[in-house]
């Protein structure tokens, strides 16, 4: 009773400590700027189809694409941050993606637009995985789930930024403007180097353990090979309508129901108020009930709102897609620290990275089906799809150990309470 009396007294204090804040921000800080450069081809699609002349298949293929580099990315920065460090890794992905898209802006036809696609999406992949790590790693279990969710919180403040800057530039500059813009994110990189040092757990397993056979190690333990294949599964769902909505939605709401791109631009800035609602919402309510519940009843709630949105007037729509979006955020808060506490420090960074590249590259091959399905019938009847994809990702959660109760999640928290 006194050691865990301890072990809560320390959390609480910890939770304050600066260097965790640090953490969060400079996490949340990758997130946002990720999403931002994510979400730019959505604002620009109807400008670049005006510009090049493409079909929507051809939209949906671009998208595509950048989820292709993003799964590459994925895959590579794990193996990096397991090796090198995760804030060195953090560092680089973020200059990789922000030059990336600064240099799509000089594109002169559509072959120039899907190579910067894929070499963007090669950082923007990266990135977010490695900024999972290194939350988990400074937070201890009883506030992981807070620090998950104001991390990924960071995902929606970028897409709604996305948003308000597109109402604000499109309409002078046009989509080249909206690219250069994504530029300024990497100088982020200045605050991270100077005040976020390597974790102390990663720092000391490097010492302890030495050259790990990283491959080896994932699939040679029954619980974490398990842990693995559901984790990638449940994030292709997951990303097979959520790679849907960012990609398609702002062009269905600007050619579908008329609204301008300005309005458009807010419409989509406050549905994603909704989101970093509901990735607190969820992050409080893990911590206190359990990861697996909340996320299971987030994602069978999204799967209903799916079908909602799409089918009320437009004098309803932007409520339904505020609560649609914390509906969304309920999951999506809880990715950083589900993913993490499967997993030994020795494989984290590649085990969460490349499970995570897998699930999202695998589901970024949605926009494309929904550019071919809205070219035979309609776009509307084509977004519908997304609710399958929120709907069999809650069922794959059901057959994950709620993650909070593992082995590896207890030996962040030991690792932090006992310097």
């Amino acid at each position: 009773m006194e050691m865990e009396l301890k072990m809560e007294m320390t959390d609480k204090i910890r939770l304050i400590g600066k260097q965790q804040k640090q953490v969060i921000l400079a996490s949340g800080m990758g997130y946002a700027l990720d999403a931002f450069d994510t979400t730019i081809i959505a604002f620009c699609m109807a400008s670049l189809m005006a510009s090049f002349g493409f079909t929507k298949v051809e939209g949906g293929t671009l998208t595509t694409l950048s989820f292709v580099g993003q799964t590459f990315g994925g895959l590579i920065a794990g193996y990096f941050a397991d090796k090198f460090g995760r804030v060195r890794t953090l560092i680089g992905t973020i200059l990789w993606f922000s030059l990336a898209t600064g240099l799509t802006a000089t594109s002169q036809n559509l072959g120039q637009l899907m190579f910067w696609n894929v070499i963007r999406g090669i950082g923007l992949g990266a990135e977010l995985c490695v900024g999972f790590v290194l939350m988990a790693e400074y937070l201890p279990t009883s506030w992981r789930g807070k620090g998950s969710a104001l991390v990924q919180s960071g995902y929606a403040v970028g897409f709604a930024l996305a948003g308000v800057i597109s109402a604000l530039i499109l309409p002078l500059y046009g989509w080249r403007g909206m690219y250069l813009v994504g530029v300024f994110p990497g100088l982020a990189v200045l605050y991270i180097r100077a005040l976020v040092p390597e974790p102390k757990i990663w720092s000391e397993n490097k010492k302890k353990v030495g050259e790990v056979k990283i491959i080896k190690e994932m699939f040679s333990h029954s619980d974490v090979r398990t842990a693995y294949f559901l984790i990638c599964t449940i994030i292709f769902f997951l990303q097979f309508a959520y790679a849907t909505i960012v990609s398609w939605l702002p062009f269905w709401l600007g050619t579908d129901r008329g609204f301008s791109a300005s309005t458009v631009g807010f419409m989509i800035a406050l549905s994603n108020v909704g989101a970093v609602i509901g990735f607190n919402v969820s992050g409080w309510l893990a911590d206190r009930y359990g990861r697996k519940k909340i996320y299971l009843s987030g994602a069978v709630l999204a799967a209903v709102l799916a079908q909602v949105y799409l089918r009320v007037d437009n004098s309803w729509l932007l409520a339904v897609l505020i609560f649609y979006g914390f509906t969304i955020g309920l999951p999506f808060g809880l990715n950083g620290v589900m993913l993490s506490e499967h997993f030994p420090t020795s494989i984290r960074g590649t085990a969460v990275s490349s499970s995570f590249a897998i699930g999202r590259g695998l589901g970024g091959f949605c926009p494309l089906i929904v550019g071919i399905l809205a070219q035979k019938h309609t776009l509307t009847l084509a977004l519908s799809i997304t609710s399958f994809g929120f709907l069999f990702c809650a069922l794959t959660v059901i057959f994950l150990k709620e993650s909070s109760k593992t082995d590896y999640a207890h030996k962040i928290t030991d690792s932090l309470s006992h310097p």
